[in-house]
């Protein structure tokens, strides 16, 4: 019963975003077949707009170490062309935990540029450094990013 009721809680925070957020688009990763997570896109007004708040909340099928999700995403940052600060990857070890299978981690960007983390519904920490928002969000959102087609879905584009 109380697994019943963390799933429930759990569906319900991935698919409810905050009462000033729309749903803009969702979509799954997978690595040759490997289902990594679900991913949703949720704004103000129910569009993606460069620079604007946001929040992207992901839910994970799979366990990963806190340091390792630090470095892919660091990687994938600066594959993109993009910054990545050391101080950065201090402050997300600080704030993010490991990943079990179905834990929920969210980013909440506001207009200012700030993001603040969510790890199954509980606030963990922010950076204030509105370039980072940006330069993290860039991994899905870029033009460039190397998941087009997962990008095209989480913005809303019908041919995605």
């Amino acid at each position: 019963m109380k697994k019943l009721w963390l799933l429930l809680l759990s569906w319900l925070f991935l698919n409810v975003a905050h009462a000033d957020q729309t749903l803009v688009g969702k979509g799954d990763m997978r690595w040759f077949g490997i289902h990594i997570y679900e991913i949703e896109l949720a704004t103000p007004t129910g569009r993606y707009e460069v620079d604007s708040p946001l929040e992207l909340s992901i839910r994970y099928q799979l366990k990963i170490d806190r340091d390792k999700l630090i470095s892919i995403s660091e990687e994938e940052v600066v594959k993109l062309g993009k910054q990545w600060r050391t101080e950065w990857t201090e402050q997300l070890k600080d704030i993010w935990p490991s990943i079990n299978k179905q834990d929920v981690l969210k980013i909440s960007i506001n207009s200012e540029g700030a993001s603040k983390f969510y790890y199954n519904g509980v606030a963990r920490g922010a950076i204030a450094d509105p370039l980072f928002g940006s330069n993290f969000t860039a991994i899905w959102l870029s033009p460039n990013t190397r998941e087009s087609k997962l990008r095209r879905k989480l913005i809303g584009d019908k041919n995605g």
